[in-house]
């Protein structure tokens, strides 16, 4: 399975602490932010990554480099003009969508076990999943509501659903894809395709769980 990192982002709600170093690279105990997704993958046998990379992409190349002192194998997408989420995966779509492949955000804390996510996303059969966890401050961050079968029916305002009472959650900036998703998905900057959800413990930076 591979995997991508999305990394492009320009870090603006937390300047000025990104005015010089790319959010992915801020300190976080003794290691960037960016380890710690790359060694969750590693944990769980996703060696073969991508990583997208446009603001300050000269420093984060240069200290995650390919991934050889990590054990893994690391490609960079460097996007001239920023592409966003969806336009991301889909820059480097006939590189990555060969079978069922995983996209994280570079800029999370998060520990969850990504056999019985994968596991769930080929139960389910779903096109895409999403990680999602309850939230006290959803409305703040932006709220996708899911109905009791973990179909996601709202993303952030964007639709309306009059079906059963929904839960509103939180993204958590994990994603798992099939390739047939990004055949959906134009070329150009600032797509998002995301589908489904996933019911997990995750722990993240506030210790909610879903």
């Amino acid at each position: 399975m591979k995997a991508m990192i999305l990394a492009a982002g320009y870090g603006t709600r937390l300047r000025p602490l990104t005015n010089d170093l790319p959010k992915p690279l801020l300190p976080v105990g003794p290691r960037p932010l960016i380890y710690y997704n790359l060694l969750l993958l590693k944990k769980y046998g996703i060696t073969d990554v991508f990583i997208n990379v446009h603001y300050l992409a000269d420093k984060i190349i240069k200290e995650v480099g390919n991934g050889l002192r990590l054990g893994m194998n690391i490609t960079y997408s460097e996007e001239s003009q920023i592409l966003g989420t969806g336009g991301g995966i889909k820059n480097i779509q006939t590189a990555i969508a060969r079978g069922t492949f995983l996209v994280v955000n570079a800029d999370i804390l998060i520990d969850l076990n990504l056999d019985k996510l994968v596991e769930f996303h080929h139960r389910k059969k779903g096109a895409a999943t999403l990680v999602l966890r309850e939230d006290p401050e959803v409305d703040r961050f932006g709220a996708i509501e899911v109905d009791p079968k973990d179909q996601i029916r709202n993303i952030l305002g964007k639709t309306t659903w009059n079906g059963e009472k929904a839960r509103r959650m939180m993204f958590t900036g994990v994603h798992v894809m099939e390739p047939h998703v990004m055949d959906y998905v134009p070329p150009g900057p600032f797509t998002r395709s995301p589908m489904r959800t996933w019911r997990c413990s995750a722990k993240t930076r506030s210790s909610s769980a879903m």
